[in-house]
């Protein structure tokens, strides 16, 4: 998540840089004018972060209920696995077409978040 945090940070300068440009698919910036290219590549930094942690810990949390001593193994260790898992599930997000963070997931994520915090 930190290394999401310092994208998000640095979007409007990426946005500008001539090779950053190129690797950023193009449908990521598709609605947004030239003014907001950096904060739309800043919420796709974030959306996508937030996305392969919520399957990531949905993953974790379906391991350990079966409380046994794998599941007490996996939940206290293999942080280098872990590790793996969410950079690799970060880098594959760039493949999910960005109208489904934009349509779909930031909608409901924004309204689970309001549910959980008032619960």
């Amino acid at each position: 998540m930190g290394f999401a945090l310092i994208l998000f940070l640095t979007s409007d300068k990426l946005v500008n840089n001539k090779y950053v440009s190129q690797m950023i698919p193009k449908d990521a910036l598709s609605t947004a004018t030239d003014k907001s290219k950096g904060d739309a590549l800043a919420i796709q930094f974030v959306g996508r972060m937030s996305f392969i942690l919520l399957l990531f810990h949905s993953l974790v949390f379906l391991i350990i209920l079966e409380r046994g001593e794998f599941a007490a193994n996996f939940h206290d260790g293999c942080w280098c696995v872990k590790a793996f898992l969410i950079a690799g599930g970060y880098i594959a997000s760039w493949w999910i077409p960005s109208s489904f963070f934009i349509d779909f997931y930031l909608p409901a994520a924004k309204y689970a978040s309001v549910i959980f915090l008032m619960y």
